[in-house]
């Protein structure tokens, strides 16, 4: 078979390229470069985040010692589009956006498994942690699971997905690279958002909006009490506690047309959730109350007992509320991801 492999310079993803190298197939490395930082690509030399230049230097080098064919696939555009300004405009709204899903669903896999076919090849490969088994999406047995993260993927490109790390321990991976050589065996994770190499993100957020333009906001207690002002709303998030001016309260509502934070001594739970954007890998309205279905509101997040009206997930109890624009994926009792959605 002849195989692209999605290379971030990353650990996971050599050993996912070593992995289909060792068994015979053709691989072909490709880094997406999605941005070039806030500074310029070359100057991202020893970044925190990825597509720097040294994580196209890594891929490089591993693709060398593998023996296979190395390629750095321009997607800056398509990512500002996709994923960029939907970060900005969702904080500018209020919302809590989550890029790295989108990121999956808009640019990752679906351009990706265009220019594979656009080249030949059978399938892509990524070193995301998770399981396709009869073209369907499951969450991976090991703790580093992603599932979370890829519910976004397009149901009909599951057939031209492949994740050789599936379910196995981080220690391993590291072992097989390790034992390869390859130089990113003992490189860290990036756990930080990929195109925000620097401060918070509510600095990023202000290059991209109108400096001129009114950004504080009023902090109220439930009863409408002032407790004080904030100078940009889009720095804070629902069910957020620390860098409060005030202590003792937790964010309950973030409304930025009225310019107004709700503060509660409670974090805000529900028990229902009204989803948009939703990507669903099987039909919703052929599920049966009898299968029983779990919701996850967060990456790790506990799996809580769910069913479905339609697009509105209803929650066997009340549970803390996440934040407009954060998503919630919906698995069944074999770990299988149903879909999901964002946060209406």
């Amino acid at each position: 078979m002849r195989i692209v492999v999605a290379m971030s310079g990353g650990v996971d993803s050599s050993v996912a390229a070593a992995l289909l190298h060792n068994q015979g197939h053709e691989v072909i490395g490709i880094h997406m470069k999605l941005h070039a930082g806030n500074s310029g690509f070359e100057e991202q030399k020893n970044s925190k985040v990825c597509c720097s230049l040294d994580d196209v230097n890594d891929c490089r080098l591993v693709a060398d010692k593998l023996g296979i064919r190395f390629y750095v696939l321009n997607m800056t555009e398509q990512f500002q589009k996709k994923v960029v300004d939907y970060f900005v405009s969702s904080y500018k709204m209020g919302m809590t956006p989550s890029p790295c899903t989108m990121c999956n669903g808009e640019i990752k896999f679906q351009l990706l498994v265009e220019r594979a076919k656009f080249i030949g090849c059978d399938y892509i490969a990524t070193g995301h942690y998770a399981k396709i088994e009869n073209n369907r999406l499951y969450a991976s047995e090991s703790e580093k699971d992603q599932s979370y993260f890829l519910f976004n993927i397009k149901k009909e490109l599951l057939p031209f997905v492949r994740f050789p790390i599936e379910s196995m321990p981080k220690s391993s991976v590291r072992a097989v690279a390790e034992d390869l050589g390859l130089v990113t065996a003992k490189k860290r994770e990036s756990m930080e958002i990929c195109f925000v190499d620097k401060g918070h993100h509510s600095d990023f957020v202000s290059n991209y909006l109108n400096s001129e333009e009114d950004f504080s906001a009023s902090l109220l207690d439930e009863d409408g009490t002032k407790l004080g002002v904030v100078d940009r709303y889009f720095r804070f998030t629902v069910g957020q506690r620390k860098g409060l001016p005030v202590s003792g309260y937790y964010i309950k509502d973030i409304n930025a047309e009225s310019r107004i934070i709700t503060l509660s001594k409670e974090k805000a739970k529900t028990d229902s959730l009204e989803l948009c954007r939703t990507n669903w890998h099987e039909d919703i309205s052929l599920i049966g109350n009898d299968r029983k279905l779990f919701a996850r509101t967060r990456h790790k997040g506990v799996l809580l007992p769910a069913k479905l009206d339609g697009e509105t997930v209803i929650l066997e109890s009340e549970a803390i509320k996440p934040a407009r624009g954060q998503v919630v994926v919906i698995y069944d009792s074999n770990s299988l991801v149903v879909g999901g959605g964002y946060v209406k």
